[in-house]
This record gives C-alpha cells, sequence and structure tokens, in this order.
C-alpha cells in the first residue's frame, strides 16, 4: 500500500526534465502530421495517383506516445519515488557541551573589530554548526549566570538565540565566572550527564575566582575549554549608548587580555585553550576537543530496537523495468540516432549559494546592510546607495578619508557627528571639532557629538 502522505520524491530536481520531453513529443507528433503536406497541395482525385499511400503506417505509427510514455516513466525514475523508510540500527550519543558565554561589560571593548562580542557571538554559532553530535546548551553570565537554552539537539534553536545575547539583557552587571561553569555543571547534572564539555567563551578570568573554579573542576567529570576574545593591548569599551565606559574617576576603562589564568583553567580542565582567530582554526580545536569527549568511554548507546533513520526505499528502479521494453523499439534503424539530442535530459543541480534568488527581491541597501552585518565592509560599501550607510561602511573598512567625501555632502545632525569621528581618526582635530560644532548647531542635545568635542579639545590643550 502507498502512504501518499510520506509520498515524495528523493531528487525531485530531475522533474524540470518534463519541460524538454513536452517538446520532444510535441516535435514527434508534429512531424508525423506534417508527413500528409502533400494532401493540402494536391486534389483528392490526383493524390491517389501520384503519392504511394501508407496511411496505415502514419496512423498505427507508435513513436510519439511511446516517447512519451518511457520519457514520463524515466523521469519519474530518475527522480526517486519513495514512501517508505527503511528501518536501520540508530545510535543514541549519549554526550553533551555547554557553551558558557560571558556577557560583562568588557566584552564590548574594541580591541576586535567591531567589538569583542560580536565576534565571540559568531564564533559559538560556528561552534554550534559544527558540532554534529550529542546535545548542546548555551549558558550566559555576567554577575550571575543563567541557562538560554537547556540541552537539545536542535542546533536551528541555537544559532537564533545567540545574536539576541549581550550585557544590557543582564540583569546583574559584572563577571563571575564560577556562576556560569557552576550553571553549566548543574545543567549536565540535571539532563543526567555524568561527563560532558564545557566550552567557556571569555575575555578573562580573575585570580581571586580561580581559586573557587579550580576545586569546582576537579570534583566533577567534565572537560573545561577555553576560547579567549581579545587582545594584550585591549581598547576603550563602547557601550549600547555609544560612550566610552569610564571609572569612578572618570578616566577610560581599557579591558587588556590575560591569557594565563584561562590557560591554566583549559589544562587542569583536560580540555584545550585556543584565542579567539580570524579563521577556523580555533572553531576546529575545540569542536575536536569536544567529540573527543563524546566518543570516550561509555558515551554511545545503540537502541534496542530497529528505529526509521533518513533512508528511504526507493521504487524508482522498477519502472525502468517496464520503460526498457518501451525503449527497444528505439533501436530500430535511424530511430535511435534522431532521437538522441531529444532525450537528452540535463541533470538540475540547485545553485550552491541562493544569493543571487535573494539578490533578485533586495534593492542596493537591502544587500548592502546583509554584507554590512557579515563584516564585509568593503563589499557593504559599494552596494549601499545610502550615503549615511556607505559611509559607516567605509568607516569600518578604515578607509576614513572617502566617508569624509561621502558626508561631507550631508547636512544632518548625524552626518556631521560621522564626520567629525573620521576626521578625528586622520587626526585633523580642528575640522573634527569643526564637524561636532555644527552637529550641536542642527541638534544642540546631541550628546555624542559634545562629549567628542570636548575630548579633542582636552587633546588638543
Amino acid at each position: 500500500m502507498i502512504d501518499f502522505n510520506a509520498f515524495h520524491f528523493l531528487r525531485p530536481g530531475w522533474l524540470i526534465g518534463f519541460i524538454p520531453l513536452a517538446i520532444g513529443a510535441y516535435v514527434l507528433f508534429h512531424k508525423r502530421v506534417s508527413s500528409k503536406g502533400w494532401m493540402n497541395i494536391l486534389p483528392p482525385h490526383l493524390y491517389q495517383h501520384l503519392v504511394i499511400s501508407n496511411t496505415s503506417s502514419h496512423t498505427q505509427n507508435p513513436t510519439w506516445i511511446l516517447f512519451t510514455v518511457a520519457g514520463t516513466l524515466t523521469l519519474l525514475a530518475l527522480a526517486g519515488p519513495t514512501w517508505k523508510q527503511l528501518p536501520q540500527p540508530v545510535y543514541n550519543v549519549n554526550s553533551a557541551t555547554v557553551i558558557v558565554m560571558d556577557m560583562s561589560l568588557s566584552m564590548r571593548a574594541t580591541d576586535l573589530k567591531p567589538d569583542r562580542l560580536t565576534r565571540a557571538k559568531y564564533k559559538a554559532i560556528d561552534v554550534v554548526n559544527e558540532i554534529n553530535e550529542g546535545e548542546i546548551g548555551l549558558v550566559a553570565y555576567a554577575g550571575d549566570a543563567f541557562v538560554v537554552s537547556p540541552l537539545t539537539t536542535d542546533v536551528g534553536n541555537l544559532v537564533n538565540l545567540i545574536p539576541s545575547l549581550s550585557p544590557e539583557i543582564m540583569p546583574i552587571k559584572g563577571s563571575h565566572t564560577f556562576s556560569g561553569i557552576e550553571k553549566a555543571l548543574l545543567l549536565l547534572q540535571n539532563s543526567g550527564f555524568k561527563q560532558g564539555h564545557i566550552l567557556l567563551v571569555t575575555d578573562g578570568v580573575s585570580q581571586k575566582e580561580m581559586s573557587s573554579i579550580v576545586p569546582l573542576i576537579r570534583s566533577s567529570n567534565v572537560v573545561l575549554s577555553v576560547l579567549s576574545v581579545g587582545t594584550k593591548d585591549g581598547a576603550p569599551i563602547t557601550l549600547a549608548s555609544g560612550e566610552l565606559l569610564k571609572n569612578r574617576q572618570g578616566g577610560i576603562v581599557i579591558p587588556s587580555l590575560n591569557t594565563d589564568p584561562m590557560q591554566q583553567l583549559a589544562k587542569i580542565g583536560r580540555g584545550v585553550h585556543t584565542q579567539l582567530t580570524v579563521n577556523n582554526e580555533d572553531v576546529r580545536q575545540v569542536t575536536n576537543r569536544a567529540m573527543q569527549e563524546s566518543r570516550a568511554g561509555e558515551n554511545f548507546e545503540q537502541s534496542d530496537a530497529p528505529l526509521s533513520g533518513d533512508k528511504w526505499e526507493e521504487t524508482g528502479p522498477y519502472l525502468l523495468l517496464v520503460v526498457i521494453p518501451l525503449v527497444a523499439y528505439f533501436f530500430r534503424r535511424g530511430i535511435i540516432f534522431v532521437l538522441a539530442g531529444i532525450l537528452f535530459v540535463p541533470i538540475y543541480t540547485p545553485p550552491a549559494h541562493a544569493d543571487w534568488w535573494d539578490n533578485l527581491w533586495q534593492n542596493q541597501d537591502q544587500r548592502g546592510k546583509r554584507a554590512f552585518e557579515r563584516e564585509a565592509f568593503g563589499d557593504a560599501s559599494n552596494l549601499f546607495d545610502n550615503p549615511e550607510w556607505k559611509a559607516a561602511s567605509l568607516y569600518r573598512d578604515e578607509k576614513y578619508g572617502e566617508a569624509v567625501s561621502v558626508l561631507e555632502h550631508l547636512n544632518t545632525p548625524n552626518a556631521h557627528y560621522n564626520r567629525g569621528n573620521a576626521l578625528a581618526k586622520l587626526g585633523r582635530y580642528d575640522e573634527a571639532i569643526d564637524a561636532y560644532e555644527q552637529a550641536l548647531k542642527l541638534e544642540s542635545e546631541h550628546v555624542k557629538a559634545r562629549e567628542n568635542k570636548a575630548l579633542l579639545e582636552q587633546l588638543k590643550s
């Protein structure tokens, strides 16, 4: 019995072959009809004496019908009709990985472009996509830790959750790494995992916290790896409001990266420590360690009963048994060569990248925004029609002079403010101060323009 609810084609791209098949069938049928063309030219009383009649062969010639039937069955067979799954042993991977992400304000430091937090989130998504075994959970911490996602095999859910993380959503400010690791261990324990892998993504662990974290790790049976984010030199912390984070004395806070405690922590946790890289080397290291842990000991459990996997029983080959005797007719002398071109059906392969399809429905600014979000600022600056977005892309691409050229023709507060920022980067402080003043003339409450103007005036003095 055919289960029509489960019926589908394994290779539906072959169905596009019905277009050339229909054209071929039409050509053959038209050729059969046009072979009687003399009947339309000669009078009937002359036609029967001048033309040798072969009416019976024409009316009974099944070429176009056989071609259509054989082509239809062949295309259906190639498309892979199926409705039944094959039973097969399925192995459940009894392993888990918890990603613990630092959401302290220091993650807003801009020593990595555009900032540490953005780069860390992209790397976390890469790790989630790369780990293809077991369950994955997500914990975020600042002054306290919270479970963002329990352990799950739904990678898509995690990929959707990670971009929404930010220090601003955390109820308690700070950087309490102990709470994040403790929450991850509790998540593994409550889910029934005696061992697992924790990946800590952070820009720093204090020596004070090490004294409490080390006993916690040693008393557990988990592997702890660390992905450190940032540089030794550090950079100012740009808050979501655009302001720079300052200490109580009014000085600008510049957090630097000290990897020594993190290397020590990874060593004690039997994991790996790697610093965030521009390529996928860091992702490869931590995911390899996670997969090693998933394969260690008694981490694989085979289901007692055969389960239905993703392999389907294909019925296409049975249709080809019907096609063989139909195709045999075409081996009559000459026919197989005439039909060779018609029978050829190109393989339809979906494009590897769907960008051309997306671009068909998006304007220049929308395509530019996608490039900007991917941090492809050079491409974004070429795509944007909106001058302010184009200037922002050039600024992020460190092409400050070009950004100034784009903005100098605009007369809005933000345009003057951004032009001032670009001029300041070029060291043209007087022009930058003038740009900030123009922004303040148009919008007297432009706080960022006033602060930057004061900062430059202080630097000049």
